[in-house]
């Protein structure tokens, strides 16, 4: 994949902060190349490795980059993203180019919306963020059996609106950010790893799973995932089942995931929490999918809130949403029967098309799977008070790293606390 952001302008444009060397921000990197990685890592993820060519290609003195080139290196996906922006491209090229096994696709053109704004064109207009037809895609590939296609690919519109609805909703509790701040975090960083990597090929994160550690491997399970030992574990025997591949953490749970905990649970005398963080704000440390699992404490047949999710008296097999918490919740108990891994990804499935239907295709959420009982929590902000709580928040665990901490949650109160970083279900209710 190509994507490409260019503009012609051969001088120096005066008094434009965007053209002073030492400024902080300046440059073509940080102007346009935010627009273009933040597209592929929506798609695709946090890149492996980040390699990247800088350039003052109309020698302003003193002046900052004008040009750059950016691989995006995904190995483990076969996949690279290159990234191109420059001010001397009079004659535009493709705005995008995907090449592929089966064909290729060619767009030309940027988004309409800010030179219509320029233009004084109302968001409220008929024509508003449409493309001219001139500038929409091309496909040319084979789909099936021989079948050659080549044809145009209508634009989606323009839609800026979309993104301040998204935050004006959040503003007051109606759903999760769309656009994170964590998710700008990691647009930038490839920036910065991006300026450090000029002529070099830089790791953009270090997989603590691929490869693993052989001091933690515990066994293979199955040819699609792992069983490890948690390297920094604050509870003993805190377990984490990897997938044998790179796969995106946040992406949907698979039947081979739940198969995966079921190989490894259904030969354990004692029960555990299986849980899993998906999203921005969940809690989740590493960017390679991972389920984790902890013993329960010996005292406890169930989590407490779990417990009290029960105490809503679910009908089995059926999505439900448990009143009696104070925060959104999703869940499903598959009744007394032994569950399977199509059970359980039937379960999940109702779950998470609730959620998503409610909060959106991008909302972070916490699982959390004990026995024949999963159950899904909408999160709207990781951390409390400079304090993280991941999907262990939910089944009542913090882990509090001074004795101040813990006053202060004790003194809120955990459901509080649970209802900040996650959504008060009387939204729920309204709605």
């Amino acid at each position: 994949l190509e994507s490409r952001f260019d503009r012609y302008r051969a001088f120096k444009k005066e008094n434009a902060w965007r053209e002073v060397g030492d400024f902080p921000g300046s440059g073509v990197l940080y102007d346009l190349g935010a627009h273009l990685f933040d597209q592929i890592v929506d798609l695709y993820g946090t890149p492996e490795y980040v390699t990247a060519t800088l350039c003052n290609e109309r020698e302003i003195k003193d002046g900052p980059d004008d040009s750059f080139l950016v691989i995006l290196d995904y190995p483990s996906k076969n996949f690279k993203a290159v990234c191109r922006a420059g001010m001397l491209v009079r004659d535009k090229p493709p705005r995008f180019t995907v090449f592929g096994t089966n064909g290729s696709f060619t767009k030309y053109g940027l988004d309409v919306q800010e030179q219509q704004l320029k233009q004084g064109i109302s968001p409220k207009s008929p024509d508003y963020g449409k493309d001219a037809p001139g500038n929409f895609g091309t496909l040319d590939s084979e789909i099936s059996s021989g079948i050659h296609v080549k044809g145009v690919v209508t634009t989606v519109d323009g839609n800026y609106q979309a993104y301040y609805d998204n935050v004006a909703a959040a503003v007051v509790g109606d759903a999760g950010l769309m656009v994170t701040a964590q998710q700008a975090a990691n647009v930038i960083r490839i920036i910065e790893l991006a300026i450090q990597s000029t002529g070099q090929r830089i790791q953009s994160f270090v997989n603590p799973f691929l490869p693993f550690d052989t001091r933690l491997f515990v066994k293979s399970l199955g040819s699609s995932h792992n069983l490890l030992l948690n390297k920094y574990c604050v509870v003993p025997y805190h377990l984490l089942i990897t997938t044998a591949s790179y796969e995106q953490q946040g992406e949907p749970l698979t039947e081979k995931d739940f198969s995966a905990v079921l190989d490894t649970t259904n030969n354990m005398s004692r029960q555990h929490i299986v849980f899993y963080n998906s999203g921005e704000e969940s809690g989740a440390s590493q960017p390679h999918k991972h389920l984790q699992l902890l013993p329960m404490p010996e005292h406890l047949d169930i989590p407490p809130l779990l417990g009290r999710w029960l105490d809503d008296n679910p009908l089995p097999g059926t999505m439900h949403t448990a009143k009696s918490l104070p925060f959104a919740n999703f869940g499903v108990w598959l009744g007394t029967g032994p569950p399977t891994p199509s059970t359980l990804l039937a379960a999940y499935c109702s779950a998470l098309k609730a959620l998503t239907d409610r909060y959106g295709q991008n909302a972070s959420y916490n699982m959390i799977l004990v026995a024949n009982t999963l159950v899904l929590f909408p999160r709207h902000h990781s951390r409390w008070h400079g304090i993280g709580v991941n999907s262990l928040g939910y089944s009542g665990l913090f882990l509090c790293k001074s004795n101040e901490e813990m006053a202060l949650i004790e003194n809120v109160g955990v459901l509080s606390i649970l209802t900040s970083v996650g959504f008060p279900v009387t939204l729920l209710q309204k709605s």
